[in-house]
């Protein structure tokens, strides 16, 4: 009886020896596991962002392939025969850009989109050898052989290339589509796995398991946020590619209406006066909106900690550039301004004041008062600029969207580009600042932003002067 005691005992010292060991080891395999959940959500996530780089990197070189080609067209359907468009350096710069764009673009494509790139190279090749030969031809002046050349070596190239082009732009949004799905779906079975590991980590190591899906789980929502920005990034370029197209469609329509027109004027000379008209007009229409789309691109620059401007200065230079505008508006124009400097460039500081005296002076409508007045205070370390006018204001239902890019209070309103107040805020934030409207106490619209104060060792001495 006592050997059956102490086997028994010998035999319980084994089983928890036994279940200790078996604890031990899955305590192991529960930690090993997560530390590969770990690292395998640690090398998805720089693969979700290189996507992302990719995709738009792509788009963005098939992009610059048409817009070399439409710029270089245009420069030659202009004047071909003009030694000077032979002699811009926006020609050679174009060329280069072009050159360089296609040299890129490979580095970006799959299998799928090869073929299509292919078809490109040789036209692409028979575009710059027809660009070169008018360029040649140019030397002598305008003469009709120049725009025989343009027309029969040039024009078909750029019609044959436009398919492919649009072409290789669907390949690639196709493309980023089907990888972005695959990578949720991987991103889908990687989570229901961590769900069962969890269970493991419940049942033998809770306390660890508990701690580890914590981290994981935090790194799985960044991923999830960051796939969310990615789908409205592409959501937003979209809109905005559209909105753009629909903005350029309006001046394009009647200047090609124009230039076909032109033909049958020929000896009529209010006609083509007329018609001249027309075309300076709309192009004037569609480089302001261009102009307007390139400055808000810049505008999101992040701050020079070393930039400084005297706001006198540039308020006085802002007033100076709106002077003509304001008066075909009859508006009247002044200021109030302290002699502070502020931490921005001056031509930023200089866009954002334009900005909103353009879109004051625009808006003002019929009011019998058609003042509009720049102020500027300083407050603590933070310099306050307004910008009042006596139009009909703001309504304050308007007021959170009045500075998102396109937005208009009367969609019917067709001046501007749509971007001004946009570009405004972009600028004022970037610099670390605010920026609003609010109701001008005399009636009106009252916008405002403010900026850092930067002192400055000569700043009593530009006051006493």
């Amino acid at each position: 009886m006592h050997e059956s005691k102490h086997d028994c005992g010998t035999r319980g010292q084994l089983a928890r020896g036994w279940l200790l060991g078996a604890f031990v080891l899955l305590g192991v395999a529960a930690v090993s596991g997560v530390s590969e959940a770990s690292s395998r959500l640690a090398r998805i996530v720089p693969g979700a962002v290189l996507l992302a780089h990719q995709a738009d990197r792509s788009t963005f070189l098939v992009g610059e392939v048409a817009h070399r080609v439409d710029d270089l067209t245009a420069a030659l359907d202009e004047k071909p025969g003009d030694p000077a468009v032979d002699a811009n350096p926006a020609v050679a710069q174009d060329i280069h850009r072009l050159d360089a764009a296609m040299e890129e673009l490979p580095r970006f494509l799959d299998d799928e989109d090869r073929p299509t790139y292919d078809e490109i190279v040789p036209r692409i090749r028979e575009f710059r050898d027809g660009v070169a030969i008018v360029r040649a031809s140019s030397q002598g002046g305008y003469t009709v052989q120049s725009r025989r050349l343009f027309e029969e070596r040039v024009l078909p190239v750029v019609a044959q290339l436009e398919a492919p082009l649009d072409r290789l732009v669907d390949l690639n949004a196709a493309e980023s589509e089907r990888r972005i799905a695959q990578l949720g779906r991987d991103l889908d079975r990687f989570r229901h796995w961590q769900e069962i590991l969890g269970a493991t980590f419940v049942a033998f190591v809770a306390f660890v398991a508990f701690a580890a899906l914590r981290v994981i789980g935090r790194q799985h929502e960044g991923l999830a946020r960051r796939m969310g920005e990615i789908e409205q990034a592409n959501h937003d370029l979209d809109a905005f590619a559209a909105r753009v197209a629909h903005d350029l469609r309006g001046p394009l329509s009647p200047l090609l209406l124009a230039a076909a027109q032109l033909r049958g004027a020929a000896g009529h000379r209010d006609r083509l006066e007329e018609l001249g008209s027309r075309i300076t007009t709309s192009v004037a229409r569609a480089n302001t909106l261009i102009e307007s789309m390139l400055a808000f691109s810049r505008s999101s620059t992040g701050p020079d900690l070393g930039a400084i401007s005297f706001a006198p200065d540039v308020v006085a230079r802002a007033l100076a550039a709106v002077g003509e505008a304001a008066a075909l508006a009859n508006v009247e124009v002044s200021s109030e301004v302290v002699p502070v400097r502020v931490g921005i460039d001056a031509s930023l500081l200089e866009q954002v004041l334009d900005n909103l005296l353009r879109n004051a002076i625009r808006y003002i409508g019929v009011s019998r008062t058609r003042t509009v007045r720049v102020g500027v205070e300083r407050h603590d370390d933070v310099v306050r600029f307004t910008v009042a006018d006596t139009g009909p204001g703001v309504p304050g239902s308007a007021r959170a969207r009045i500075f998102e890019p396109f937005f208009r209070l009367d969609p019917r309103y067709r001046g501007g580009s749509g971007l001004g107040l946009a570009t405004a805020r972009r600028i004022v934030e970037a610099q670390g600042g605010g920026i609003g409207v609010d109701d001008n106490p005399g009636g009106g619209a009252l916008f405002w932003f403010t900026l850092p104060l930067r002192s400055n060792p000569n700043e009593a001495r530009d006051q006493a002067a």
